[in-house]
Formats: structure tokens, sequence, C-alpha cells
């Protein structure tokens, strides 16, 4: 019948068009319009630098611009003696215009349910070192918790205060980050990083060839079932 040839050719042709163009390399092509439009990697907040997570590609920036690529392994506290340096370094420099104690100086830290009485140890971007008087014992405080500390000059900072400063990097907060360069691991200084940069997927191109894969299966069935109908036989 000729209209069962007209409905064979259709069908051949549209087998063709998708054997070239089939579902799958449509996925395919959309998927890679997305990773175009991808950034090759995104910003981390300062403030979430300790929650990346181990084994992230990351690019670390510091403060001269120059760029390391490296897995994040993790954040960790430094040695007393490291912070003490660092942080006694950046103290002398400063001139302490920020109203802030020395390291190891006695103070008297207020919280929202308290008060203690210690020495100051430093901080990192959610805690403040103390070694307690009254314990001989060292210590964390939360810094949400913290609304005032006071060395025995007068010299006082109000939590919020050294939330801010915290946040907006202008103190040196007692942090190492480490990652993994090749086979190296390597710790460096929060404070001489200007940037940590996470590696984003740019995999959409694979997930819409394999969308588009069973697709592609239905199509050639069904074409494989029409091929096969012979409508004259049916009665």
């Amino acid at each position: 019948m000729i209209w069962y040839k007209i409905i064979q050719i259709v069908v051949l042709s549209i087998t063709l068009i998708f054997l070239v163009d089939g579902c799958t390399i449509i996925g395919f092509t959309i998927g890679s319009s997305l990773d175009r439009n991808t950034p090759e990697s995104k910003s981390v907040l300062y403030s979430e630098w300790l929650e990346i997570e181990r084994g992230t590609d990351i690019k670390l920036i510091n403060m001269n611009g120059d760029t390391t690529e490296g897995k994040y392994i993790s954040a960790n506290a430094m040695s007393f003696d490291q912070s003490k340096n660092q942080y006694r370094k950046w103290y002398q420099e400063s001139g302490n215009t920020l109203n802030l104690p020395d390291i190891d100086s006695t103070v008297t830290f207020k919280t929202i349910d308290n008060s203690y009485e210690g020495r100051f140890y430093g901080f990192d971007l959610n805690t403040v070192w103390i070694k307690f008087t009254d314990r001989h014992a060292q210590g964390v405080l939360p810094l949400k918790d913290i609304i005032s500390i006071s060395d025995i000059h007068n010299k006082t900072i109000t939590g919020e205060d050294l939330k801010n400063k915290i946040n907006n990097r202008l103190l040196p907060v007692s942090v190492l980050i480490s990652f993994q360069m090749n086979k190296d691991t390597l710790s460096v200084p929060a404070m001489y990083i200007k940037d940590i940069r996470i590696k984003l997927s740019r995999n959409a191109k694979w997930w819409g060839a394999l969308m588009g894969l069973p697709l592609d299966a239905v199509l050639v069935y069904s074409i494989h079932w029409l091929s096969k109908w012979q409508p004259w036989e049916a009665h």
C-alpha cells in the first residue's frame, strides 16, 4: 500500500535525523552550553573556611596574588608559640589602635552568662582562647557569647567589635589552613591567605547525554516495532 510506504519513508527519515542529532547528542549539547556558563570556581566566605569539606579541590590566593592549587585537608589551631609570635608581631606593627590586649596578658572576659579571668591566648574564627586563672587550664570561649574583653590597663573591646574585625580580616586569627599539593602537605597561616576558591563541577554535558540515552533507546525500540507493523494483516 502506498500510504504504508509513505509511513516507512517518514519513519526512516526521522530515524536518520535522530541518528545524527539524537537525544543523547542534544542533551550533551545543552549540557555543554550550561558548562560554558558555569564559572571554573567560586570564592568561599572567610567565615566558612573552617567548614570546607576534606578532599575538596581548592585554589589558594595569597596576599601577593600568587595562587596555589591542591586538595583541602583541614583548618587547625596554631600552637601557642606560633599564635603568640604571630599576634605579637602584628600587635607591635599595628601600634594596637584596636584596644586589644597583648598576648599572654591578664584579661577579664564578660560573657552573656558569666565573667572569667585568665590570660589571653588568641582567637580563631569562632572562639577566643584563654588560660583560666581559677582552673589553671586552657580553654575556649565562643566568640558569639562574649560581651567584652578588658585588660588590667582598662583597654576594652566589645565582643561585637571583635567579631566584626575578625570577619573583616583586620586581626590575625590563630588558624592554619592545611592542604595537599602533589604529595606534600602544606600549612599556611590564614592571615596570609587572601582568598580560597573551590573548583566547581562542570559535568552538565555528561548528565545531559545520560538523560538523552533512555529517550534514544525508546525511539529505537519504537522504530523497530513500527518496522514490523503490517497493517494489511490486521483483521
